[in-house]
Order: structure tokens, then sequence, then C-alpha cells
């Protein structure tokens, strides 16, 4: 899975190689990351750049990461129809936030497996002008009747994956509203608009999307809501790579949001609809867990590297804390080209790579939500995060690694 990892000296970000999924939105007012892989820039790029190559897609099936630089603004994300939305929404004005929403909207109709309205995201925003990083949080919420042994007592474990009751409280739309609110610079409803006309229009299946409808073809065939947009007519047979899917239903879903807002999400004419397939379906969200949730603004994380860089993520229940340690010990052995450019090198960097990959990952079972209630922090968790961030556990983990042999955890 790919990450990026926004990091800043002085005022200029750059990037690392992808660890989480989403997209990354640069302009020169906001920077935002989240994370991806197809990339396109706006029209301001150097013409030796070559961007939009028909049908580039690494998106879960591997390939190298690119560079290339832009002055006004750069767009990437895991669908190349997306991201040319968000490329065109930057070149009418709109803000990184803006064009991160768009993208993420058209993504859940090109790569539905992916993202959609019916889950949740966390998004970091550098803004220049306050040169401070902040997060939002907007990751689904467990459901009010949810219990310790909900997945225990007479469920089947696949029901903590598939089904009604794997479902938590949608905060994509909550997030979105959040985010728009505070840095948005066009019209809510605009950002929709793209969205709205690739479900009417249909969307070609690339290759990410049709693998991932065979994948879930027997789960798709027994839901009655996802049989119709995912077979051919009433036959057995999915929509494959090359096909075209309409997505009408959804289409009009996100009219009504582009129209009215969250509130017809959370507490108006959609909440009684998403509650009653919820709960058909085996789910426990109620009225209420819509109506109370909401999505988060908080400070970002951050650590120092070397040669004063500051590289910043999102607070838990992001596992950014991990990937900001694995950065801080790494960055502390001096590494350059020239330490890959023989076998013993190399064999010695991934043995230090996977020792301090082993070590960071030992502490993420023990990092989840920082929140026990939508107001109360957990201390246990606010205390192993600064455990983590700190210059000395950085250093304890350097100090455990052995270059010579793979050490008990």
């Amino acid at each position: 899975m790919a990450m990026k990892m926004l990091i800043h000296k002085c005022h200029f970000p750059i990037t690392t190689q992808r660890l989480f999924r989403k997209i990354t939105i640069y302009n020169k007012s906001y920077r935002l990351f989240s994370f991806s892989s197809a990339n396109t820039a706006s029209d301001v790029i150097p013409p030796k750049f070559q961007i939009d190559l028909p049908g580039v897609e690494n998106y879960g099936f591997g390939g190298e990461s690119s560079f290339m630089k832009c002055r006004h603004g750069a767009v990437a994300s895991d669908s190349e129809e997306a991201s040319k939305v968000g490329r065109r929404i930057l070149n009418l004005g709109g803000s990184a936030v803006d064009a991160a929403i768009a993208v993420l909207l058209c993504v859940g109709i090109h790569n539905c497996h992916s993202t959609g309205i019916g889950g949740g995201f966390l998004m970091n925003i550098y803004d220049i002008e306050k040169k401070e990083c902040v997060a939002i949080d907007a990751r689904e919420a467990a459901p009010s009747n949810s219990h310790q042994r909900m997945f225990v007592d007479g469920n089947p474990p696949p029901s903590s994956v598939s089904g009604g009751l794997s479902i938590g409280i949608p905060g994509e739309i909550a997030g979105y509203w959040k985010a728009h609110k505070q840095y948005g610079k066009l019209p809510w409803s605009a950002l929709f608009r793209p969205a709205i006309d690739m479900c009417n229009e249909g969307i070609i299946v690339r290759k990410a999307l049709a693998f991932s409808i065979l994948k879930s073809k027997e789960n798709l065939w027994t839901n009655k809501s996802m049989r119709p947009v995912f077979f051919k007519g009433d036959s057995d047979v999915v929509y494959g790579l090359g096909d075209t899917i309409y997505r009408p239903r959804l289409g009009r879903t996100l009219s009504i949001i582009a129209e009215k807002g969250p509130s017809a999400f959370y507490e108006g004419e959609l909440s009684d609809a998403i509650c009653e397939e919820i709960q058909a379906n085996g789910g426990i969200i109620n009225r209420k867990d819509l109506e109370t949730y909401h999505a988060r603004v908080k400070p970002a994380i951050s650590i120092e590297l070397e040669n004063n860089y500051i590289a910043y993520g999102v607070p838990p229940p992001a596992s950014s804390a991990i990937t900001l340690l694995i950065l801080k010990v790494m960055g502390s052995y001096a590494l350059t080209p020239q330490s890959l450019d023989s076998d013993e090198k190399q064999v010695r960097f991934y043995h230090i790579l996977n020792e301090v990959f082993k070590f960071a990952y030992g502490k993420r079972s023990a990092l989840g939500d920082e929140y026990d209630s939508q107001t109360e922090k957990n201390q246990e968790i606010e205390r192993l995060l600064n455990l983590i961030l700190s210059p000395e556990y950085a250093e304890e983990i350097r100090q455990r690694v052995n270059e010579d042999k793979a050490q008990p955890l």
C-alpha cells in the first residue's frame, strides 16, 4: 500500500515514498496530503514532463514512483480521470481542499472499492500563510449500540469485515463539509458536479475496479442493492475491464447532498434510508448515530528530521506516528545513493529497514483511537503518542537495531 508524507523545510514541501492511500493536492495557498498513485499536474508544468499518459494506472499493481516539479499546482490520485477533475478545480480558482473533495468524490465513482461517501477519511492541510499544519479526522465511528463482544457472540467471523454489522458511522460527508467551510473557495455544489456527471454519463471500468469487482463477485451477487450496479442485466456476469458502468441512484444522492449540504445525509431525507438499509443487512447504526456524528479538526503531529526538515502526520486513529518514527530512525543512518551501490550494502540497508519497521510497528497495535467518546480523550493513547514521537524513543530503537542479526521484538 502506498503513502505520501508531507515534509517541509521553510515553506516548501517534499514527498517521500507512498505508504498510505488517497490523494495529494498542492497549490500556493494550501498544501494537502492524503494518499494515492496516478499523477497529473496543472497546465503550468514545464513541457519536458510527460503527464496524463493514457492507461497509466499503478494503483494496487505495483509500479515505480515518478518525480516532477510544479510551480502552481499538482494533483495525484488513484484515478486518472479523478486527477484531471482536481486539476480543473485548481484552474477554476479552487483551493487544494476544494480539489481534494472533488477528486475524492470522483475516486468514489471510478474506484468505489477504495473510497466513498459511506466511509471516512483523514486529511492533513498545511496553511502556508499561517505556517501551520492541521488534521481533519473524519474516520468512521462505532455505533452507540456496539459493544466489546459484538463480533464474537453469535456472529460469524466475517461479520467484522462485511455486512451491516461491520459498518461504522460514515464520516466522509461531514469531513468534506468541515474542510470546505474552513479552507474552501468554490461553492460546495460545484465540487459535486463532476462526480454527478460521471454517475449519469457512465465510467469506464479500469483495471483496479475490474479486479475488485471480480474478487467481490459473490458478495455483490447476494446484495440486492449492489447486484444491479455490477452485474450485466439479469445475468451472473459482472462488468469487466473496458465496460461502462452507470450510477444514476448514486448520482441522485450526490445531487441532494450538493444542494442541501451534509444535513440531508445525517439528519434529513437520506438518513432514514441509510439506517433502514444498514439495519436490514444486520447493522446497528441508528438515526441518532448519524445526527450526533462530528468530524474533528486537530493539530497535526510532527517530528524533526535531519537537515531541519519537519515531517507532519495525522494523529490517531491514523498510523502517521509510526511512519514518522521510522523516518526519524532511518534518518540517523545518514543514507545516500551510495548506500545501495553493491549487493552487500543493499543487504545491510534492507536488514536495517526491516528491523526499524519491526520495532516501530511493535507499537502499532496499541495505538488506538485517542478519544474514548465524543469528548473524552484516552490518556493512555496520548502518553503512547508522546513516547513514539520523542527523540529519546527514536534513539532507543536505533540502539536496539543490530546490523548483523535480527533482534527479538
